[in-house]
């Protein structure tokens, strides 16, 4: 046969429509990706629109939602080659940050080795369980998602912007780490669909308010992992990702012993790294913004993220809370700042998702 004439098997270029149809779809898939987020980020986006103050490790999948977006300009469809440069780039940024947050978790862990003598030896293990699955997962060579979305340009050429990947981690000691896209003033997300914690590039080692944060999402990977080891048949794994996938106009939906774990956990570590002044303040009702913004580096756009956390240590703190019991003051708390803003709050009752009333 002539070099020169038409190979019938021979995969053809994709046209300028084909390219715009597939752009869409691939945008689609990152909406998609970006409701099911475990998401700060999102929380508080809904919460400061509304003049709300809660700082939020919330559930929420509908972005922009309670708010009307102003249109955005088209964007020309990436073709194979932009798409890689995007990603190459993203994949120098995540690393960038890792480095930052690998330095600031060696720090914390420094800095609470001694501190944590103070408390009993389930306590310690458990505020310490979020930064040993932290450094667990810096042994996974597939935690920068982006090296794992080149592979996958790399291997599958076109093919990859006709039908995305939609990438899985199989062993849940680990999770992908990517960045967030928007402009946020929180330091991190969790998205359990895809086991991904999304890391701001703004991340500041000195600023402790953004590793804690970090700590509390970890977390969030920490409990989800937990879950899913729990679950033994392929419809229990389907109704569990159910759970986390909702629709335009859907209520947000936490798991309300979630939120207050982290949280709590989060609390406690903080009055470590103050060396008891937290609960102190707490307890004579003097938690001075100003102090602790200073003390922890935190920046002023940052100030109603700290003042949630004070908050809620002075619940924490003037109740019974602790981790082996939830007080119900501590509980009703956590619980009405989520109802205030609409979200839909369950209990886990016998291995079941109840909705609380």
């Amino acid at each position: 046969m002539d070099s020169n004439s038409e190979n019938p098997n021979k995969q053809q270029p994709l046209t300028r429509k084909e390219l715009r149809q597939l752009e869409l779809q691939r945008r689609q898939q990152e909406n998609r990706e970006r409701q099911k987020l475990i998401s700060r980020r999102e929380f508080l986006k809904k919460l400061f629109v509304a003049g709300g103050v809660l700082l939020g490790g919330g559930i929420v999948w509908q972005i922009g939602s309670r708010r009307e977006e102003q249109p955005r300009p088209a964007t020309p469809p990436l073709s194979l080659d932009s798409l890689k440069r995007d990603y190459q780039d993203k994949e120098l940024r995540l690393n960038s940050v890792l480095e930052r947050v690998d330095q600031a978790f060696v720090s914390l862990e420094e800095t609470l080795h001694g501190k944590l003598q103070s408390i009993s030896e389930e306590d310690r293990a458990a505020l310490m369980a979020p930064i040993e699955t932290y450094k667990v997962n810096k042994k996974n060579i597939q935690r920068n998602k982006y090296s794992i979305l080149i592979s996958d340009l790399e291997a599958r050429g076109e093919g990859s912007l006709r039908s995305p990947t939609e990438l899985h981690i199989t062993d849940l000691n680990y999770f992908f780490i990517q960045l967030i896209e928007d402009k946020t003033n929180v330091a991190a997300a969790f998205a359990p669909i895809s086991r991904t914690v999304h890391l701001n590039g703004r991340f500041d080692p000195n600023n402790l308010l953004d590793a804690l944060v970090v700590y509390h999402e970890i977390e969030h990977a920490r409990q989800d992992a937990q879950v899913r080891m729990g679950l033994d048949t392929p419809q229990r794994k389907l109704e569990y990702n159910s759970f986390y996938t909702t629709g335009p106009g859907q209520r947000g939906r936490i798991i309300g012993a979630f939120e207050q774990e982290a949280y709590l956990k989060e609390v406690m570590v903080l009055d470590l790294l103050t060396d008891g002044r937290l609960r102190e303040d707490a307890y004579k009702g003097k938690l001075d913004i100003d102090f602790y913004q200073q003390r922890l580096n935190v920046q002023q756009d940052q100030r109603e993220i700290l003042r949630f956390v004070l908050d809620g240590a002075r619940i924490v703190y003037t109740s019974d809370t602790s981790l082996k019991s939830y007080a119900p003051s501590f509980v009703n708390f956590m619980n009405q700042q989520y109802k205030n803003r609409d979200f839909e709050i369950y209990a886990v009752n016998n291995n079941r998702l109840e909705r609380v009333p």
